[in-house]
């Protein structure tokens, strides 16, 4: 029901749960950046920083993504939720 009444931040809150505590839950974390439009992340971001103090940049970067190419994996998140390229010298990093 809570999807219904304020959708942004359902979703903010589904992708702090994934990145909460040890380890992160990559699989839902990517499902829901993926399954987003570029306007709800706006929108997702937003409502995340509201309700968690932080941005939601500073939380996937530091978050617990392990495996091969976690650091891919972590540059490609990042650049999905700030529609920026990280590392690009012409984009400042988040």
């Amino acid at each position: 029901m809570r999807v219904i009444q304020d959708k942004p931040g359902y979703f903010a809150k589904k992708m702090q749960s994934s990145m909460k505590g040890l380890g992160t839950d990559d699989s839902a974390l990517i499902r829901v950046v993926v399954s987003r439009c570029e306007s709800d992340m706006v929108q997702i971001m937003a409502s995340f920083e509201q309700q968690f103090n932080a941005p939601l940049a500073q939380w996937i970067r530091v978050s617990d993504i392990f495996g091969p190419s976690a650091a891919v994996r972590r540059d490609g998140l990042l650049e999905s939720c700030t529609c920026r390229r990280v590392g690009h010298p012409s984009t400042p990093d988040p």
